[in-house]
């Protein structure tokens, strides 16, 4: 090999190995560093839809307590206490599917 051939492949290896190291750790400090990005927002995620669900359950629970709180249960009027549970079943479609009433005595 010629002198000029051996020179270039000497300082193409000694530029070679280091930059690929660099390159390796950076690569790796990287992908933690975007794995911990990532956990971080799936946390957040997670927390934001179990306030969303405790939030809509809360809900349900004030819809419960206005329901049995209101005067239009202790009429007799059947058919004027079905309008008012119709009102809470077309505001939340699919949520109120069976409602039991019980009176005083459990009946």
């Amino acid at each position: 090999m010629r002198l000029r051939s051996e020179l270039i492949l000497f300082f193409l290896v000694i530029s070679v190995v280091p930059l690929s190291a660099v390159v390796y750790i950076s690569y790796d400090y990287s992908k933690e560093a975007i794995r911990e990005s990532v956990m971080s927002n799936l946390l957040g995620a997670t927390d934001n839809t179990g306030n969303a669900i405790d939030n809509w359950m809360d809900a349900r629970k004030d819809d419960i307590r206005v329901i049995a709180q209101s005067r239009v249960t202790l009429t007799t009027e059947k058919e004027h206490f079905k309008e008012f549970l119709d009102t809470f079943e077309r505001e939340h479609k699919g949520v109120y599917r069976e409602v039991y009433t019980l009176d005083l005595d459990g009946i």
